[in-house]
């Protein structure tokens, strides 16, 4: 109840790539999980024309995937602050500053009136 807006996702698809986490660079595993993307999209690839609405299931969380959200400025907050912060997954943080940005571009006086990452935004961000 506390989430005003709306979400419209496209279906998971190998066709947008997909994002290798920096923990498993750090690790030496870049190889190894590619393969296993690449297995991952085959095994898609393969049910798609058999099982068009099953086939999504084997593929990893790591490939993009399209969402329009529809929302308002409460709802913006709420996501920056959550999805922004020094906690916050590094793929959803990006998003977040990217939001954050392009609110200020449109109304620059609303960074002025909420600041819904502190020092996260001055530090991470403006830069």
């Amino acid at each position: 109840r506390h989430r005003i807006g709306t979400q419209s996702a496209q279906d998971l698809t190998p066709d947008l790539g997909w994002t290798t986490p920096q923990l498993i660079k750090d690790l030496g595993l870049k190889s190894e999980f590619e393969g296993l993307i690449e297995k991952s999209a085959s095994v898609y690839d393969a049910l798609k024309p058999v099982f068009p609405n099953e086939a999504v299931y084997p593929l990893m969380l790591a490939f993009r995937k399209r969402t329009l959200f529809e929302w308002n400025l409460r709802q913006v907050c709420h996501f920056v602050k959550l999805r922004g912060g020094s906690k916050g997954h590094e793929a959803y943080r990006v998003v977040a500053f990217d939001v954050w940005r392009r609110v200020l571009e449109a109304q620059p006086w609303v960074g002025e009136v909420v600041i819904p990452l502190g020092k996260d935004w001055s530090v991470s961000v403006r830069s």
